[in-house]
């Protein structure tokens, strides 16, 4: 008998009238998760097809939120590009960032409300560099657009040697 559903499909909510609908003959397995964090590891018993295989019933929300951005970039990869590029301006690090500076751009060193603030890579991606928070800075707009694809070293330089920053 044939599988009468996609392959890979994720059905949520109830899903005992789905159950009743799937050719059984088809399906190799079915894993229902209930509505709760177990922190548990299950195996399947000893013996069977299964032998070997497990999982763990933990997850966060940011574990979606991977597994989604993973999903939408081989789909859609300009999407997914400018949705990590929002996070990275707008994610949860970004309030550890404005508090690590002080509320100061990393450039002229003006203080700037958070909202003015944009973030900036201390080391360009382009040059190597991460996205990792080591990595990031904040910058005022001004700063921003004029440090441009420069590592922070050269772009201080820069500002000195212009007496915007001492």
């Amino acid at each position: 008998m044939s599988l009468n559903v996609k392959n890979r499909t994720l059905f949520t909510g109830d899903n005992l009238d789905v159950l009743r609908g799937i050719n059984s003959d088809s399906v190799d397995l079915i894993y229902l998760d209930p509505p709760f964090n177990s922190n548990k590891t299950y195996e399947a018993p000893i013996g069977s097809e299964a032998a070997g295989a497990a999982f763990k019933d933990a997850w966060t929300l940011d574990d979606v939120d991977i597994a989604w951005i993973g999903i939408l970039a081989d789909k859609e990869p300009a999407l997914a590009s400018i949705i990590e590029s929002a996070g990275l301006s707008h994610g949860k690090g970004m309030p550890a960032l404005y508090g690590r500076q002080e509320g100061q751009c990393a450039g002229c060193k003006h203080h700037f409300p958070f909202r003015n603030l944009t973030v900036d890579h201390i080391t360009p991606r382009s040059k190597g560099g991460t996205d990792h928070l080591d990595n990031l800075q904040m910058l005022c707009g001004a700063c921003n657009s004029s440090k441009g694809t420069i590592d922070q070293a050269t772009f201080v330089a820069k500002l000195k040697a212009q007496g915007i920053r001492d």
